[in-house]
């Protein structure tokens, strides 16, 4: 196959007028970025739906991933559930953790991790010690789904 010097160089211009209006949008989304910094002051905590006592403030979201912080006042039992999403946390404040049905899980003290597969049936407790914060992240939105299935198993 032969190939003109006239549509090589029409080739390799449109490549290159490809990559400057590339770079120029790429440009033009790195200034939207920046470091995003926020106080306790500024978190705009609601409540979580079907959840007496339960706040959420996000933080931060990019397509359905999610992050935010979840308060759960002390003493707080919520009985066996499931999320939808994975949900990763760790303990800010107070002793919080999840449990299955076979026992497995423990309250975590602050700086305790945790995670949930999305669909694990468990139990989530707030001691009555303290009110319990947790930062955690999600690929999906929150949401609760009491639960029917077989304890510790995925509905």
């Amino acid at each position: 196959m032969r190939i003109s010097l006239r549509s090589a160089v029409a080739v390799s211009l449109a490549v290159l007028a490809i990559g400057f209006a590339g770079g120029a949008l790429a440009a033009k989304e790195a200034a939207k970025k920046g470091i995003v910094q926020l106080s306790q002051a500024d978190l705009k905590w609601h409540d979580v739906p079907n959840s007496p006592g339960l706040q959420q403030a996000e933080v931060y979201k990019k397509g359905a991933m999610q992050c935010g912080f979840t308060r759960f006042p002390r003493g707080t039992e919520v009985p066996m559930h499931t999320h939808t999403s994975d949900i990763l946390g760790v303990v800010i404040s107070g002793t919080f953790g999840s449990t299955d049905a076979e026992g497995n899980g423990k309250p975590q003290e602050v700086g305790g991790f945790q995670s949930i597969p999305g669909g694990f049936k468990h139990t989530t407790k707030c001691t009555a010690a303290a009110d319990c914060t947790l930062f955690g992240c999600s690929p999906g939105p929150f949401d609760l789904k009491m639960s029917t299935a077989p304890a510790g198993k995925k509905e």
